[in-house]
């Protein structure tokens, strides 16, 4: 008996869990579209097929529609969710097209492929480097170091090295 319900409950080893938390998309639906509503994304072009995803999500919250159409940007569905997103037909299943989209957005934020204007922890990643119209000149400031009786080198391509005794 207790074989039989071990057997009964026992999940495969390469299961994702992905129908957890489609068992709780009922919840879930209260608030994502408020949330999508509220931020504004952006990425760079490799994570396009995810905004697009988001932006049609967005569509269908507002049209209250719930049927996904069948040229709906598919391109961001990684390949664990592929078996749960479409059917047998081919069709896409709204729940898990909605489930993967947030996830996917999950993971794009966190490394930085997806971001947002006016966030701290989700951020453009560029804020981050230096401006590209200053990056010369704190590149020749950073190569060149000067010292009492030390030498300043400059290694800029295209830059002849000068090396020079400090007074």
């Amino acid at each position: 008996m207790a074989v039989a319900e071990a057997d009964r409950i026992v999940r495969p080893l390469d299961d994702n869990y992905f129908d957890l938390p489609a068992q709780r998309y009922s919840y879930l639906r209260q608030c994502v579209p408020a949330f999508l509503a509220a931020f504004e994304f952006h990425c760079a072009p490799p994570d396009q097929g995810l905004l697009n995803a988001i932006a049609l999500l967005r569509q269908l919250d507002r049209s209250g529609r719930r049927r996904v159409p069948d040229n709906a940007p598919i391109d961001f569905v990684p390949a664990k969710w592929r078996r749960y997103v479409f059917d047998d037909l081919d069709r896409i299943d709204r729940r898990y097209y909605e489930l993967s989209a947030l996830w996917e957005l999950r993971a794009a934020l966190r490394a930085g492929d997806v971001w947002l204007d006016h966030g701290r922890r989700y951020a453009d990643p560029e804020t981050y480097l230096i401006p590209r119209d200053r990056w010369l000149s704190v590149l020749r400031e950073s190569r060149t170091w000067s010292a009492p009786s030390a030498r300043t080198v400059s290694c800029l391509p295209g830059e002849a090295v000068a090396t020079t005794v400090a007074p």
